[in-house]
């Protein structure tokens, strides 16, 4: 099965994150940095109406997204190694190929001893607009749980809730 690099920042910089959405462990980690983009924050608000139904029911309407936009900054992140079922599943829970909001772009990001790999990553389409920009280099990972930096049942049962209403939504809208 082919693998791809991907680069997660925001809530995909952290390996328990990721773990929740695909399944698994997932391989890889190696800190990176992307130049030339922006780090930003959308609300519920920014976000299109069927994934914002989901996403407010599951985390509510304080929901926040990150996104990137080209600019002069950089955005810190991991390297992950998926497979194509890994991928499959974080297009899924973004809505990626069903919604107009978010899409699977490539960029070239530098590992911390300095190799430069191509990579893809996610972000919110330009169209959308971006509540703030924030420190690309220092910023909270998950923007949706309050600043906590660990897995907790709570976040168990929302990720399932989450994973139900994507199922439901693909079953509705997907023709």
């Amino acid at each position: 099965m082919a693998k791809v690099f991907f680069f997660g920042y925001g809530a995909y910089k952290d390996n328990y994150r990721l773990a929740e959405i695909i399944g698994k462990p997932p391989e890889g980690g190696e800190g990176a940095l992307l130049e030339g983009y922006d780090l930003g924050v959308q609300n519920i608000n920014n976000i299109p109406k069927e994934p914002k139904e989901i996403l407010a029911k599951v985390w509510g309407n304080n929901f926040q997204a990150y996104t990137m936009k080209k600019g002069s900054g950089y955005i810190q992140g991991r390297i992950w190694l998926l497979d194509e079922e890994d991928l499959q599943k974080i297009k899924e829970w973004e809505f990626i190929n069903k919604s107009d909001w978010r899409e699977l772009v490539s960029v070239t990001v530098k590992t911390s001893d300095g190799k430069t790999i191509s990579t893809i990553t996610d972000k919110s389409k330009d169209k959308y607009e971006i509540d703030k920009f924030v420190d690309g280099l220092n910023y909270e990972p998950n923007l949706n749980r309050e600043g906590k930096k660990y897995y907790s049942e709570e976040d168990e049962y929302k990720i399932e809730l989450m994973r139900k209403e994507i199922k439901e939504y693909y079953r509705q809208y997907a023709s």
